[in-house]
């Protein structure tokens, strides 16, 4: 179902790519909402599931209607539809960038999306701080953002220091993921206004990591953050956790750390002391969530005393570990380049 609605959301932008009709971007990205909630409704389980969709529903609504506010307001000042695109109007774009930080869970609305995801399990989860971003993530793409570097700079800077506190203290796994998602959507903003390709990798990426932790963590009934540390510590799992959340986490010297690391040269190119400063502040963010995340490898790698493969499920291994080392690589190759 997850691959099938992603399916579908990339038939859409390829379609709207014909049209440059900002309103029909709004129309289909309100639509993935919808389907998103009504498939949330479906697979919902228990009354804690359906109030997690309903507040997810109200977020998603509440940034979908400050968005056509600001096309309309685009319409009143000029009488045409630039909506995203070629609007010349500040005050009309910071309306639409503020919409679509909501439809994101970006900072300041993050608490919503953490709120909404301590309601739900796994699956439902992993859909939500993957599938809704991809829209209000191509039309920053396609924005002219120039006239608000500084404030998204800021905004990039506040979601991953922020993110790092909180995660910090995160005791549930899905919190934990959660204030993961908000740092990892951090960096994609930074690598939206840097470079594309960059951009686009490192989503394809970071999309594949987060399936394969969904994949394990999906038969552990437990969500607390030393619960599901030790029932997932065991033989080649153990093995296949350490290195998945090493590249979750976006340790040295997997894929992500590197077009981390080339977004932040860029920076400090582009931006000189200033840079030097920015880039100091986004890495202590980042330095504060990653100690929770080895503390969870610490719980892992203890819970299984050795790094050996048991082979009770090698084909799953086997495929998980090729699967990380090919991400790797290509990450290697790409910087290099």
């Amino acid at each position: 179902m997850f691959w099938m609605m992603l399916l579908v959301m990339l038939m859409m932008i390829f379609v709207l790519q014909f049209t440059g009709n900002s309103f029909l971007y709004w129309v289909f990205m309100e639509m993935v909402s919808l389907i998103i909630v009504v498939y949330l409704l479906v697979v919902s389980k228990n009354v804690g599931n359906l109030y997690g969709v309903l507040n997810y529903f109200l977020v998603q609504g509440l940034g979908g209607l400050i968005v056509l506010l600001g096309l309309v307001w685009g319409i009143l000042e000029d009488g045409g539809i630039y909506g995203f695109f070629n609007n010349s109007h500040n005050n009309v774009m910071l309306i639409l960038i503020l919409g679509l930080f909501i439809k994101m869970g970006f900072f300041p609305f993050f608490y919503m999306v953490i709120m909404v995801m301590l309601k739900l399990g796994y699956k439902e989860c992993f859909i939500i701080i993957i599938l809704p971003k991809i829209i209000p993530l191509y039309l920053f793409l396609n924005m002219n953002l120039s006239m608000f570097e500084g404030l998204l700079y800021l905004v990039i800077l506040m979601s991953l220091f922020t993110a790092g506190v909180n995660g910090l203290k995160a005791a549930d796994i899905r919190e934990l993921m959660g204030w993961s998602s908000i740092n990892q959507t951090g960096w994609m903003m930074l690598l939206v206004m840097c470079d594309v390709m960059l951009f686009l990798l490192f989503y394809v990426f970071y999309l594949v990591l987060m399936f394969m932790f969904w994949y394990y963590v999906k038969g552990v009934s437990s969500s607390s953050f030393f619960g599901v540390s030790h029932l997932m510590g065991k033989g080649d799992m153990g093995v296949i956790m350490t290195l998945l959340l090493g590249m979750i986490g976006g340790f040295s010297p997997f894929a992500l750390f590197l077009f981390k690391m080339f977004g932040l040269l860029m920076v400090v190119n582009s931006f000189g002391a200033w840079g030097v400063g920015f880039l100091f502040l986004m890495l202590t963010g980042s330095f504060l969530f990653y100690m929770r995340i080895f503390q969870f490898l610490l719980c892992v790698t203890s819970s299984y005393g050795s790094l050996g493969f048991s082979y009770k499920d090698s084909n799953s291994g086997a495929v998980s570990f090729f699967l990380m080392l090919v991400l790797t690589v290509t990450g290697f190759i790409v910087f290099y380049i």
